[in-house]
């Protein structure tokens, strides 16, 4: 692996180790495979066989740290960033039911949209899937005529107490009298 890869390759977990931006409030989740963009299962991972180092740098390049940033969450990988908009809507058995909405980008050009559904379990593991319609467009060629709609998945680990917008669980029933 050249030096170059290999600093490529080391940026996300820098990113995780650096600690928030000075400007966002606290972790809410970190993404192992994020999923507003949708890349990495349909555009990459076919390619797995043929490409397997480029195939992994991507893979690295997408973990995704999630910060609140006051009612939005931003997101921030080496591949792209998205702020989005998230919020409980149900909590069955301990299971935390969640919608997201939210602008993917690219350097800070917004390239489309994505919708998630996720559940986050009582240990924290988050699963999202949804969809996400992006363009091609980027700072070097901002175009917006060509759009791809695919679906999406995510998975991640949230920190115990750190999603925002939960719903809160009913308080216990009062004791019985004796």
């Amino acid at each position: 692996m050249s030096a170059r890869r290999l600093r490529l390759a080391l940026l996300p977990a820098a990113a995780l180790t650096a600690g928030p931006p000075a400007a966002a409030g606290p972790l809410v989740r970190v993404e192992a495979l994020s999923d507003d963009a949708g890349d990495l299962l349909w555009t990459e991972l076919p390619l797995l066989a043929a490409r397997p180092g480029g195939v992994g740098l991507r893979a690295l390049g997408q973990v995704q740290p999630v910060f609140a940033l006051g009612p939005v969450q931003l997101g921030a990988s080496v591949l792209h960033q998205s702020v989005q908009l998230e919020r409980s809507f149900a909590q069955p058995g301990g299971l935390d039911l969640r919608w997201t909405v939210g602008l993917p980008t690219r350097l800070g050009l917004p390239v489309g949209a994505f919708g998630t559904l996720g559940i986050t379990s009582p240990s924290g593991l988050w699963l999202g899937l949804g969809a996400a319609a992006r363009s091609d467009a980027g700072w070097s060629r901002p175009d917006f005529t060509v759009w791809t709609l695919r679906p999406t998945a995510g998975l991640g680990w949230a920190p115990r107490g750190a999603r925002p917008g939960a719903v809160s669980p009913p308080p216990p029933p009062p004791a019985p009298a004796r």
